[in-house]
């Protein structure tokens, strides 16, 4: 964890303390995309700033840092030491609970599955190494699986409709509704469905 002044200049953090930098877009800032802790921790910074009406430099005179550093706090790219989380809490009117609250607490996160028509839903967790793809398709359609095969144990579970699955160009397997299939790496998985269908697929790298 960083004293909170030798962040590198990226972005915003290129202005010099004292000078407002031009705000990236929203969709851009790192901890926007970060599941980290970092991330967000510097998401929930950056949000109450802006309840404040503060910008950058504003806080940086309030708590004694650098516009650079707390730029890449907000991206997610440094994580606070305890005493720079202090400083910043106290510029921001907040307090560390209040930063912390939900680490620790369950999270539900809703997702759902393709609806009517061709459609891929991705509904993989960030923080995990596990990613899980539902894909709806239509008859006669067909596609490499678009998710990583080698190296990585692959699952399907074929929820609705038919699918014929091809590993490593071998003759395919013909699943139904109801059935599952589980590969342990494959250089290429290849699908393709008859009157359509509703697979869910997940991957994950095998575990040595």
């Amino acid at each position: 964890m960083s004293d909170g002044r030798t962040a590198p200049a990226d972005g915003e953090d290129g202005a010099p303390d004292g000078v407002a930098a031009a705000a990236a877009p929203e969709a851009e800032l790192e901890g926007d995309r970060d599941g980290s802790l970092a991330g967000r921790i510097g998401r929930r910074l950056r949000n109450r700033r802006k309840e404040l009406g503060l910008t950058l430099a504003d806080t940086a005179e309030r708590s004694s840092l650098s516009i650079s550093y707390l730029s890449a706090v907000e991206k997610g790219v440094n994580l606070p030491s305890l005493p720079t989380l202090v400083k910043l809490t106290d510029a921001l009117e907040t307090s560390i609970p209040a930063v912390l609250v939900e680490e620790g607490a369950n999270r539900v996160m809703p997702g759902r599955l393709p609806g009517a028509g061709s459609d891929a839903v991705d509904l993989s967790h960030a923080e995990l190494r596990l990613r899980t793809l539902a894909v709806r398709a239509g008859a006669g359609e067909e596609s490499m699986l678009a998710l990583p095969t080698k190296d990585h144990d692959v699952f399907c579970y074929l929820v609705d409709g038919e699918l014929e699955v091809a590993l490593d160009e071998r003759e395919p397997i013909v699943l139904h509704a109801g059935d599952a299939l589980d590969v342990r790496s494959a250089s290429t998985i290849f699908w393709s469905t008859r009157p359509g269908a509703l697979a869910v697929w997940t991957s994950c790298p095998v575990r040595v």
